[in-house]
């Protein structure tokens, strides 16, 4: 069998022609189609091998990213401050917190359906702190909802909207003055 530095050295030797060639023949393409499944195969075997040695500790620094954004989180839900009023960083913290969380998820999510693995403990509490951060968020939208709001007024109508009103609002008043006048004269 030969060794790796020996492969390297026969794709180095292939790539070179190939290089220089722009158009290929269908065998060629053909045989270039089933060498590059070939290394994808043995490129994708030592992945999952080492996937599994680092399966471990790539859980291990999930849950103490999960650890980190969980504290975040919970120190918001246990303070009644609105985020948004203590100013642009930390709003941007949280955000941040939040989509740490939300990218965990995924990852979880992920690596749950790769594995098959029946111990979703970690996603259900990734999950919980998600949806706790995403509640925490829907009170915050709320809030700059309410305090943003604006009265209804004029100036806030669409032009249509405002030519029509005025044009009532000049007829109302030509009308409103034509009684005025016709009372007063008749008394």
């Amino acid at each position: 069998m030969e060794t790796e530095e020996e492969l390297v050295a026969a794709a180095k030797k292939i790539m070179k022609p190939l290089e220089m060639k722009k158009n290929l023949t269908d065998d060629s393409k053909k045989i270039l189609s089933n060498l590059c499944m070939q290394l994808c195969d043995i490129t994708r075997e030592k992945e999952q091998k080492d996937e599994g040695v680092k399966e471990n500790d790539g859980l291990n620094e999930i849950e103490q990213q999960l650890d980190l954004i969980q504290d975040k989180v919970l120190s918001w839900e246990r303070d009644q401050a609105i985020i948004w009023d203590c100013g642009p960083e930390e709003a941007y913290e949280y955000l941040k917190a939040v989509d740490k969380a939300r990218k965990l998820t995924e990852s979880l999510e992920r690596l749950s359906l790769n594995n098959g693995s029946e111990d979703t403990t970690l996603l259900r509490r990734a999950h919980d702190v998600l949806q706790m951060a995403m509640a925490r968020l829907e009170e915050e939208f709320k809030h700059l909802l309410v305090q943003n709001r604006q009265p209804f007024e004029l100036e806030h109508m669409s032009f249509r909207s405002r030519a029509k009103s005025t044009a009532t609002i000049s007829t109302t008043y030509k009308h409103h003055a034509k009684n005025i006048i016709h009372v007063n004269l008749h008394k």
